[in-house]
């Protein structure tokens, strides 16, 4: 098999990684990729909901995040939040900003989507959703962004499938060193 046909295989075949207490899936639709992880940390729901809406502090969760902020406030439960962050996969550097509406929903789930008109995606949301499983919590997330920029055929998809699935490992591990942290 050529390296070309490897690489396209490689390409097709979503990314899976499975932990002990975690799984992270990244796949491609057409111009969308999507995110899911289902994991167990050992930190209550409270803990975890609050580290996720500490809005003003989210490069505590990922060091790709360079700067985040609460841009309007509707009420205590739902902000426009924005986020800039700089992600890159081998010698491929992005400068990537984006807006989103998030709504702490009641029960603690989170719900955030994001406004196409103020960022470098065309569509996208996350779901957060947090159930107790003693001594701790499951967490099922969700996520699916379309870019709004240009992503060149073959290789770009592999490059933001990578990146995704790094990022959310990144973000999985820290969520859980500051959750468990005391």
């Amino acid at each position: 098999m050529s390296r070309c046909a490897a690489l396209l295989i490689v390409c097709l075949i979503p990314f899976i990684a499975a932990a002990e207490d975690f799984l992270i899936e990244v796949q491609q639709r057409d111009n969308r990729y999507a995110v899911t992880v289902e994991m167990w940390i050992e930190a209550s729901a409270t803990t975890l909901h609050d580290l996720l809406t500490d809005y003003e502090h989210l490069d505590q969760l990922n060091n790709s995040i360079l700067k985040s902020e609460v841009r309007e406030t509707f009420s205590a439960t739902r902000h426009h939040v924005y986020t800039f962050a700089e992600v890159c996969v081998a010698i491929f550097c992005r400068e990537l900003e984006q807006v989103q509406e998030v709504e702490q929903r009641p029960g603690g789930d989170i719900v955030m989507m994001i406004l196409p008109d103020q960022g470098d995606f065309a569509q996208g949301y996350a779901y957060w959703h947090f159930e107790p499983a003693q001594p701790g919590t499951r967490i099922t997330f969700e996520s699916e962004l379309e870019p709004a920029f240009w992503v060149p055929p073959v290789i770009g998809p592999f490059l933001i499938k990578h990146a995704l699935w790094r990022e959310t490992q990144e973000t999985v591990g820290r969520l859980e060193a500051l959750a468990v942290t005391p």
